[in-house]
This record gives structure tokens, sequence and C-alpha cells, in this order.
């Protein structure tokens, strides 16, 4: 599996529909996992490189997979 694949699973394993906003859910995420706070194993060095070099793109797909989910739902 891609790395930010894996993270972007990660990201959507926390998400619950009925109390985050998918609007804002992936910055709150990505800033969690880009903070001290950050879980193991993302809080590695081979994982924040990723976070901090590709940001915009682990956002967007977040919030893609997100509206797909939420399509399959209908």
């Amino acid at each position: 599996m891609d790395i930010i694949e894996e993270i972007v699973d990660r990201a959507l394993g926390g998400y619950e529909p009925t109390i985050d906003n998918k609007w804002g859910y992936p910055d709150l995420i990505l800033d969690l996992y880009l903070s001290d706070d950050c879980p193991e194993p993302l809080n590695t060095p081979h994982y924040q490189r990723y976070l901090q070099g590709h940001t915009s793109e682990i956002r967007d797909k977040i919030y893609r997979r997100l509206v797909s989910l939420e399509h399959s739902k209908r």
C-alpha cells in the first residue's frame, strides 16, 4: 500500500459522520498528525516527511474519500 493511502486510511478510521464535519475534518486530522500529539506510528520521521511534504495531496484525498463514502451510502 502506498504510504499516502495508508495515512488517508488511518485518517478515515477516526472519522465519525455524526460528529465530524467533512469540510473541516481533513484540516483537523492533519493538524493533529503534524502536531506533537501525533499518534504512533505517524509520529515517526518516515511518516512525518510524507505528512509535511504532501499535506495538500493528503488533505485532498481525505476529502475526496469522505465525499465518496457519503455518496456510496445514498
